[in-house]
């Protein structure tokens, strides 16, 4: 016995050395070295402590030595480093220890940074350079490396890196002239110039008149100009910071405007070889060089140019032509090159665009793991066929055909009966046609940029869904089958504005259940009624443009209508309107989700999230309750991860016992999240987070079918938030972000009481009882086992 004591505190006493050594930054720092604590940046004339912020931030990027890098203020990234070097490379026997070693050596660790004022003085120069181009032309920075006052604070063998910078005035345009063989080049460049008087003279700004001015050049005729034709010239006033600048083109060159000549389109490039150019048509005063049978219609194929013959030159219609090209996916390869047709008394050039088809058709097999839609314990995997035809028509219309088959897979506690392929595997299949541009039936739509750039889309859907789970008592049963036709548009009005309008989507909703799953359940009893639905529904996406101080945003909102053309026939006629016996759902129903985004530093990030929704089923439908498939729900991998998905509320009312599959949904939600996001290595990322949301009911139930306490009260629903935190390890293969979280509830929407197992393991079971608590009874008695008990949750992507 006193051996195995003896051993076991040995143990102990040699991971702890082993780990303090590991944990002690200095292990790799040779005597007479200092590691590199901190930069610390004092700009003594900025006018703000928020500027001051700014400076540090800026100035840091243009530092070439920084401190090893932490997390949560560890050097976790050094500790793995230092663990990896305790034992000498050619002591390591195995070929997997070998390769751990060299990854934590090369890839996941980091050497000690130690401080080097050679770096330093080079790091001050490209400060002072920086500042320079930012119109700081009497900008000082000094340095020096501190290796005494850590020493002081107990940090032995470490140094901080000063640096002070005055800034000093900036110099700004006090007047502008221009410097050319062409007046109309003069004209020109003064109506259009980005540079205006009391402007700081920045390098930034500087590059941007540059481009500016060769490009509103090249859109007014004038071809052959290049940037590096144009130079600036600056003159400072003496003693004042103010310039005068001078814009210079290359006076040993003439300048002249051309017109498109001819413009020539070859766009079956690769089909065959070039001999079998047999057919020469011209198509709206374009040369269309193709084959007997072309790959794509030239009337289509037209509706792509943005330019016409005999037009002034502008560059920009033939990068947007360019760009559209590419956006269709129909070609491998896009070239437009210009070449010089001068008469004897007009400038001109030929345009000759060169298209390579892509391969039409492409297919291949689809494999997808997720989370289930009905228990987030298990995990769905899913295979199945995709074909892809990228011409379909000769239109560049695409056609997407998918046929998938899915199941469950994971042990379910409550479930006693085994894998049956016909009642627990899944079906899809899904046929998608898009076309890209606006098109209406019988409607003749005007070409413009956003119509043309817009999608018109068309799907047919198909999804059967199955829910088995069976116990020596019960077996419950869910299968539901729904069939969708969508026809609509998705366009963006501009780069961060995006919309989804669906004029027509009419589904077929079919489901059996068991009678136990609604026999205490009116409200969903009433939202399982088979029905149609028959209406429209409208997206709108809405991005920041750039991030400012950091900060980034996106908000997405959705409208979703149905039955209200059948309502009209209804009242109008006073017959109910159905299809073969089944009635059609009428509902209004709204979506809105605001996300922020804040940088910390250049690689930490804060996420925020708000969702809700509100639904109201009315009208003269057999059912007034949301069809099943368009209620809301919380719970999952991208909600209240605390939870499975589908087993909070609705309100305050109590889980289903005995069941880890959940049908808990209502007609209103409420979501919040807050997560922190945090590198370790370029692949391995932390997140911490906390979660919070609810649905309620919100109508139906005046005849007291549906309880009070699963009713929205707009007096209460926040003491019936239930709420979740949890720590998530992300790993980011570029491509795709595996991500795994761990949840733990912290506060229930229901009055609950903490109760251990046999095993024990943490229970919370719902209790009217004097010590129930809305939140999470935490006995230090069991601290393990409250601390074994989160919820897991593997996705992905990021929760949003």
């Amino acid at each position: 016995m006193k051996k195995n004591i003896f051993f076991i505190v040995s143990s102990l006493l040699l991971v702890g050395s082993l780990l303090f050594t590991a944990c002690n930054p200095l292990q790799n720092v040779r005597s007479g070295q200092f590691l590199l604590r901190k930069n610390r940046y004092n700009i003594e004339d900025a006018q703000s402590p928020e500027a001051m912020k700014q400076w540090q931030y800026e100035l840091e990027g243009y530092t070439k030595q920084k401190p090893n890098a932490r997390a949560l203020w560890l050097p976790l990234r050094l500790w793995l480093y230092n663990a990896a070097t305790l034992a000498p490379r050619d002591t390591v026997k195995t070929r997997l220890l070998y390769k751990m070693q060299t990854w934590a050596t090369t890839k996941g660790g980091e050497p000690p940074v130690v401080a080097d004022t050679t770096l330093q003085r080079i790091s001050a120069t490209s400060m002072r350079n920086h500042l320079y181009n930012e119109g700081y032309f009497r900008a000082k920075v000094s340095y020096n490396a501190d290796t005494t006052t850590l020493p002081k604070l107990g940090f032995k063998q470490m140094a901080i890196h000063n640096y002070t910078i005055k800034l000093n005035e900036i110099y700004t345009i006090d007047s502008l002239s221009i410097i050319t063989n062409n007046p109309d080049v003069e004209d020109l460049i003064r109506d259009n110039t980005l540079l205006k008087k009391g402007m700081p003279l920045t390098q930034k700004n500087i590059e941007l008149e540059r481009s500016h001015i060769a490009r509103t050049l090249k859109n007014n005729g004038y071809y052959y100009v290049a940037p590096s034709s144009i130079s600036f010239i600056g003159d400072t006033l003496k003693g004042l910071p103010l310039s005068r600048v001078q814009i210079k083109l290359d006076t040993t060159q003439k300048y002249y405007q051309y017109n498109l000549h001819k413009i020539s389109v070859f766009s079956d490039i690769g089909r065959q070889p070039a001999v079998e150019f047999d057919t020469l048509i011209t198509y709206k005063g374009i040369s269309f060089y193709e084959l007997k049978k072309p790959f794509m219609k030239r009337k289509i194929l037209e509706r792509f140019f943005y330019f016409d013959e005999k037009e002034l030159f502008k560059i920009d219609n033939f990068d947007r032509t360019l760009k559209r090209l590419r956006e269709i996916g129909v070609y491998k390869f896009t070239e437009i090159k210009f070449e010089n047709a001068d008469s004897a008394d007009v400038k001109r050039i030929d345009c000759k665009i060169r298209l390579t088809p892509a391969r039409q058709w492409d297919g291949g097999y689809d494999f997808d793991i997720r989370n289930s839609v009905f228990n987030n314990q298990k995990i769905n995997i899913a295979i199945g066929p995709s074909f892809r035809n990228k011409n379909t028509f000769g239109g560049a219309e695409q056609l997407t055909i998918l046929l998938e088959a899915n199941t469950d897979l994971g042990s379910d506690s409550t479930s006693t009966r085994a894998w049956n392929a016909a009642n627990d595997l899944n079906f899809r299949g899904q046929a998608e046609l898009i076309l890209p541009r606006l098109y209406i039936p019988f409607f003749f739509v005007k070409d413009n940029e956003v119509r043309n750039r817009a999608k018109t889309r068309y799907s047919l859907d198909f999804n059967r869904q199955n829910s088995h789970t069976s116990n020596i008592d019960t077996l419950n049963k869910f299968n539901s089958q729904i069939l969708s036709v969508t026809a609509g548009w998705d366009w963006y009005e501009t780069i961060t504005k995006r919309h989804q309008f669906n004029p027509i989507f009419i589904a077929l909703q079919r489901n059996e259940v068991s009678d136990n799953l609604v026999r205490n359940n009116e409200f969903l009893k009433r939202s399982l009624v088979n029905q149609f639905i028959i209406g429209s529904n409208y997206t709108f996406t809405h991005a920041s443009a750039n991030q400012k101080s950091g900060f980034s945003w996106l908000f997405k909102g959705g409208i979703d209508l149905s039955g209200n053309l059948t309502w009209l026939l209804q009242r109008a006629t006073g017959v109910p309107i159905r299809i073969e016996g089944t009635s059609v759902a009428q509902y209004a129903r709204f979506e809105p989700d605001f996300r922020l985004y804040k940088k910390i530093g250049k690689q930490q990030e804060l996420a925020f999230r708000v969702a809700a929704g509100y639904g109201i089923p009315y009208g003269l439908s057999d059912s007034l309750q949301l069809p099943f498939n368009k209620q809301f729900f919380i719970g999952g991998a991208n909600s209240v991860r605390a939870w499975n998905i589908r087993r909070v509320g609705p309100g305050a009312t109590p889980p289903i016992s005995n069941s880890t599959i959940g049908y808990q949904t209502g007609d209103s939600k409420l979501e919040m999240s807050a997560e922190y996001r945090l590198p370790i290595t370029k692949m391995i990322k932390l997140a911490t987070f906390v979660d919070a949301g609810n649905v309620w009911l919100s109508s139906g139930g005046k005849d007291g079918s549906i309880s009070p306490q699963a009713k929205f009260d707009i007096r209460n629903f926040w003491d019936q938030l239930a709420v979740g935190a949890g720590v998530g390890l992300r790993l980011d293969f570029s491509y795709f972000l595996l991500r795994g979280d761990l949840a733990w509830a912290v506060r229930y929407p229901y009055m609950q009481q903490t109760t251990f197992n046999n095993l024990d393991r943490y229970e919370s079971k719902y209790s009217t009882e004097p010590t129930a608590s809305h939140w999470r009874q935490v006995s230090l008695d069991h601290w393990f086992a409250h601390l074994t008990s989160p919820f897991f949750n593997i996705a992905l992507g990021y929760p949003f």
